[in-house]
């Protein structure tokens, strides 16, 4: 059940490689920021399906609606991670944080309006199992919903 998944998340493996996370390798093709890869690592510890990895998604149009972080196609389920520099980096030289927020806001309606469901964590989710776990069941919730 999820609950079970949620309870069996390992707080953190051991890594030999400190700063890297267990199950990162590398050479390995880079699959987007450092907390997605901590973020997937986790995931996968905790029962829950792998999903693809900076997913471009379209409309029924084929208009380009966003990339997102994750994503289980049968689904329809979008992972988000944002870190706290995530918005600063799309200003623009003098450019309006609110701006990049609005825009931010406005792509994730238009993939909420394709029946996709968006779940978002921050860094602070991966400390611990016991952060990560709120993140754990309410993607359980939403590939459950799926199925």
């Amino acid at each position: 059940s999820s609950a079970d998944s949620v309870s069996r998340c390992p707080v953190r493996a051991a890594s030999r490689h400190p700063g890297r996370p267990p199950g990162a390798r590398r050479g390995r093709r880079r699959r987007g920021r450092p907390g997605e890869t901590r973020r997937r690592v986790f995931l996968h510890s905790c029962g829950l399906p792998a999903p693809a990895t900076q997913q471009e998604l379209r409309d029924p149009a084929g208009r380009v609606l966003g990339r997102v972080d994750f994503w289980w196609e049968q689904a329809r389920v979008a992972g988000e991670f944002d870190g706290r520099i995530t918005y600063g980096r799309r200003l623009d030289p003098g450019g309006d944080l609110e701006a990049v927020l609005w825009r931010e806001k406005m792509r994730e309606d238009a993939i909420r309006a394709e029946g996709v469901a968006v779940v978002r964590r921050v860094w602070g989710d991966l400390h611990s199992a016991a952060s990560f776990a709120p993140t754990v069941a309410r993607l359980h919730r939403a590939l459950d919903r799926a199925a």
